[in-house]
């Protein structure tokens, strides 16, 4: 299915170069090409926008969708149910997407939180950002976020 978007500025390339008067077409549902609104086929759908800005995804590279925001997170999780905690990642991966963040990288969670929600978004089970998870950080004994790491001292343990 091919469809075409115009009526915003395109912010694209490496520079973030604005293109007006451009237009883009989606095909397979995903990005195909940015041609100049003098290209559009008259045959093929168009959505027209209102003015506005039109830019790709945004990416975070360091989350913990299973943390709630506040100030003090570690208080939180010791709250919480493990459920709780899942259900947490599922509306933050959500949320996200919703704000126009299209890939996270999870730096962590306890029992692989983040890996199950990656896995039901890419499986379609939950609408949610692309999650590109680490799993179980590795810590060395008494190092950062102890309560969901695996501790690993020395390279020998590292390769385990």
């Amino acid at each position: 299915m091919e469809r075409f978007v115009t009526g915003a500025s395109l912010i694209y390339g490496e520079n973030l170069e604005e293109k007006e008067n451009h237009t883009l077409w989606i095909k397979d549902g995903e990005f195909f090409k940015i041609i100049p609104n003098s290209d559009i086929p008259s045959d093929k759908p168009i959505t027209r926008l209102n003015g506005g800005f039109l830019f790709p995804g945004l990416i975070d590279l360091h989350v913990h969708l299973m943390w709630d925001g506040s100030a003090n997170p570690v208080h939180t999780h010791e709250k919480e149910s493990y459920e709780q905690k899942l259900i947490r990642a599922v509306s933050n991966a959500h949320t996200y997407l919703k704000n126009g963040v299209t890939t996270v990288r999870d730096l962590g969670s306890i029992d692989d939180i983040a890996l199950h929600v990656a896995e039901a978004i890419n499986r379609n089970l939950i609408v949610g950002t692309r999650v590109i998870a680490s799993g179980k950080t590795l810590t060395m004994t008494g190092g950062h976020d102890p309560f969901w790491g695996r501790f690993v001292d020395g390279k020998d343990e590292a390769l385990k």
